[in-house]
């Protein structure tokens, strides 16, 4: 049996190992504060059932609001605000759950470092902005009903962002990843969604994007500026933004649809990838 020495000693390393993760989150969110993206994704936590993140404000008085949704002691929804300042400084009301702040901090610090990854880039062009007409359909392969749509999982953004041929992603900056995003091929445009009832949708480009080749040498999230893929963006997607409004023009316009499915999306999306580099 361990001794209450050993159990402190322990309970001490845990604290120092959050601090100093806390701390290592908090100088990342300092420097990429203006390009960190909007949503909703699941929570890792026991008790949080999600962590909305949205930009608010502008310039110095510019804030990151945190919307933890969670279940309350009567198990019903409950929901309540934490805002963070450009110094990672928090305030608000934090849920009344039973994890303790620093824990709290941690994971949405956490969240907020994966999704603003230089990779994914902000854009004002629209993605797919309005709804097809009738009911949605579910996928063909999927795994069966489910009761409310899925959350943009940040785990999956690696997938894309690890592709030896991409270029850099982007999101709608209003929508963020609430919405389609889409990562930028030399030949291809992938979008991507994981909500019940969309696919992924792949769009090949009528002039291929010419690169130096020794940009593929470069990290990810250093391939391209947030100016540079802004040149890329109105030059290759935005034609065809301002056609395809909705998923049945994207088709109608030659996208190929890929079936999302939990059990396959990454074999057949990297199966249609590769027949494009």
């Amino acid at each position: 049996m361990e001794s209450q020495e050993t159990i402190k000693n322990l309970a001490d390393l845990k604290r120092t190992i959050l601090t100093k993760e806390i701390n290592q989150h908090t100088e990342s969110l300092k420097e990429k504060f203006d390009d960190i993206p909007n949503g909703q994704f699941p929570s890792k936590l026991p008790n949080i059932d999600s962590i909305s993140v949205i930009s608010a404000g502008e310039g110095m008085e510019k804030e990151i609001q945190v919307i933890l949704f969670y279940k309350n002691k009567l198990n019903k929804d409950a929901h309540c605000t934490v805002s963070i300042d450009r110094n990672g400084v928090f305030s608000g009301d934090y849920p009344d759950v039973k994890i303790d702040n620093d824990t709290l901090k941690n994971e949405i610090l956490g969240l907020i470092n994966k999704i603003s990854a230089g990779f994914w880039k902000k854009t004002n062009i629209e993605i797919l902005s309005e709804k097809d007409e009738g009911p949605e359909k579910g996928p063909a392969d999927g795994d069966g009903p489910e009761s409310k749509p899925s959350l943009p999982d940040p785990d999956r953004f690696p997938f894309m962002e690890n592709q030896p041929r991409s270029l850099f992603g982007f999101v709608n900056v209003l929508d963020g990843f609430n919405g389609y995003r889409g990562t930028v091929f030399p030949k291809a445009i992938v979008l991507e969604n994981e909500r019940k009832g969309n696919a992924a949708f792949i769009v090949d480009l009528t002039e291929p994007i010419e690169v130096d080749e020794k940009v593929f040498e470069k990290p990810p999230s250093s391939r391209f500026t947030r100016a540079e893929s802004e040149v890329i963006l109105n030059k290759y997607w935005k034609p065809i933004a301002e056609k395809a409004k909705t998923k049945k023009e994207l088709v109608a316009l030659g996208a190929e649809r890929v079936i999302h499915s939990q059990n396959t999306w990454k074999e057949k999306l990297q199966a249609a990838i590769d027949k494009r580099v």
